[in-house]
């Protein structure tokens, strides 16, 4: 019996450039990962949207907006801050 041994030289180029291929792994689940590349970037896009939309949306009490109450409690706390440090 004579047995032959198939070897392969790989250089740092051409294993740079050969698509990555892991066994057990079928075309199919590779093509669904590409699919799904980007998934979370959408997501978070459409969560932050949401949660700024809601910044501008008036609340029950005062019918202020949840900014409108920021930028009043930020202006409030300044001038508090202000007229503290003017104290001698």
């Amino acid at each position: 019996m004579i047995f032959t041994v198939a070897t392969t030289f790989i250089t740092p180029e051409t294993h740079m450039s050969r698509p990555s291929t892991h066994p057990g792994r079928t075309l199919s689940s590779q093509a669904r990962k590409r699919g799904q590349r980007g998934q979370s970037t959408v997501a978070y896009i459409i969560i932050c949207a949401a949660l700024a939309g809601t910044l501008f949306v008036p609340l029950p009490p005062n019918n202020l907006t949840a900014a409108q109450q920021l930028a009043q409690a930020v202006r409030t706390y300044y001038s508090d801050l202000t007229f503290f440090i003017s104290l001698p």
